[in-house]
């Protein structure tokens, strides 16, 4: 089972540091853990915020969209992004002074291996997404670096081959007697994930894999397109992980 985070298992809010996984989801994460070979939460978040955030044993984590990757027995695995990139990386943030994106209603997450611009909080969405698209984007792809965007938010990444497709295959590689799979995600980069899966089962790496798409009002339409089910938002992630759990076999 691969879970993302925000906007899935955790409401979205104006600042992430406030983020809380939805009591009831908490509840349920002990009995998935047990019932399943494997349960993975993989987020944009950096790693060691993602394990704060869940604060679950016995899970394995992906952090900075599969950058950063802990087995479930703690292991963490070597880095695949080059010192090249993440100089580029580093260097590229100390361009953005706080100041100057704060005039434009936007502020910078610096993740350590990855950036996020976000504008949730500014007070003209639409004018603050045009500053990003029309000058810290292009600047970017001008460092060699990967842009996505996310929820109202823009993402800068070190290597297009690092995602969190990359970090399901990962965690698959470490168990391969693992013959299904299932993934909740709400935003363009978890169906990195789902074609990860769905790769596999066409390999036959994998019997069967199902893509639950966590439906808002600010999902992409790449979302509803490549998931198998949809729920809507976390309430309907809590019914549909509720109902899993209520089986003797999942």
């Amino acid at each position: 089972m691969f879970l993302d985070v925000d906007g899935t298992v955790a409401p979205i809010i104006e600042h992430p540091e406030d983020v809380q996984i939805l009591p009831q989801i908490r509840a349920l994460l002990p009995d998935l853990r047990d019932r399943y070979g494997l349960v993975a939460f993989i987020s944009g978040r950096a790693r060691d915020d993602l394990r704060g955030l869940v604060a679950l044993e016995g899970v394995a984590y992906a952090g900075n969209h599969g950058i950063e990757v802990q087995l479930a027995d703690g292991r963490i695995l070597p880095s695949r992004v080059s010192d090249d990139a993440l100089k580029a990386l580093h260097a590229f943030a100390q361009y953005w002074s706080r100041q100057g994106l704060a005039s434009r209603g936007v502020w910078m997450e610096h993740k350590g291996v990855s950036l996020t611009f976000h504008y949730r909080t500014a007070d003209n969405p639409h004018a603050a997404l045009r500053h990003l698209e029309q000058s810290v984007a292009p600047a970017a792809r001008a460092a060699e670096l990967v842009v996505a965007t996310g929820r109202m938010s823009l993402e800068i990444h070190p290597s297009a081959a690092i995602h969190k497709g990359s970090a399901a295959n990962a965690l698959l590689d470490e168990q391969p007697q693992i013959r299904q799979a299932i993934s909740f995600g709400d935003d363009r980069t978890d169906a990195d994930v789902w074609r990860a899966l769905r790769t596999r089962v066409a390999d036959r790496r994998l019997d069967r894999a199902v893509a639950v798409g966590v439906l808002g009002e600010e999902s992409p339409d790449v979302v509803r397109a490549q998931s198998d089910i949809h729920v809507q938002g976390v309430e309907g992630t809590l019914q549909m992980l509720g109902s899993l759990t209520a089986h003797q076999t999942p």
